[in-house]
C-alpha cells in the first residue's frame, strides 16, 4: 500500500472515532439523568423500576424468609432511611409480613410487604425512622423477627 493509501486510511478512521464519540455524546446530552452533588461525590439517577417511588436516597436491601417454624433472620440492624425488604415464603401460605414499630408499650404499624398470588416472593419498600421494629408473619403472628433501625 502507497504511503497516500495508508494517511488516507488513518484519516478516515480518525473521522468515523471522532464522529461516532460525537453521535454519543449528543445522544447521552438528550438523556441525561438528573446529577446531585454533596462533598465532591456525584450521585446519577437511575429511573426507578415501576411500582417503586424514585428516590435519590441509598437503599437497604434485606431479606427476610418464612419457614413453618419462623423468620430468619431473627434479628437484623440497619441504618435509618430507605429500606427494600424481600421476602421468601418457603410455607407458600403466607399472606406477607407486617412491620410494626415498638412505641412505649404499643405498636404503630408501618408497613407491610406480601407476597404476589401466584409467586412465593414479594418486594417492597419502606423508609424507617431510629428505633426497634417487629416483623411478624400475618398468617402467623406467632413467627416474629427483630428489625433494629440504628441512626
Amino acid at each position: 500500500m502507497s504511503k497516500q493509501r495508508w494517511t488516507f486510511f488513518w484519516l478516515l478512521v480518525i473521522a468515523l472515532v471522532g464522529f461516532g464519540g460525537l453521535a454519543l455524546v449528543g445522544a447521552r446530552s438528550e438523556n441525561s439523568s438528573p446529577r446531585v452533588e454533596t462533598k465532591g461525590t456525584t450521585i446519577t439517577a437511575v429511573p426507578a423500576p415501576q411500582g417503586f417511588p424514585r428516590s435519590l436516597d441509598p437503599v437497604q436491601n434485606i431479606r427476610f424468609t418464612i419457614y413453618e417454624s419462623g423468620i430468619l433472620p431473627r434479628e437484623i440492624k440497619v441504618r435509618h432511611g430507605l429500606v427494600s425488604i424481600v421476602i421468601n415464603d418457603r410455607t407458600r401460605k403466607s399472606e406477607g409480613l407486617a412491620i410494626e414499630r415498638l412505641v412505649g408499650n404499643g405498636r404503630l404499624r408501618v408497613g407491610q410487604v406480601k407476597r404476589s398470588e401466584d409467586l412465593w416472593r414479594g418486594r417492597d419498600q419502606v423508609r424507617l425512622v431510629p428505633g426497634t421494629y417487629l416483623v411478624f408473619d400475618t398468617t402467623k403472628p406467632a413467627n416474629q423477627s427483630r428489625l433494629i433501625v440504628v441512626p
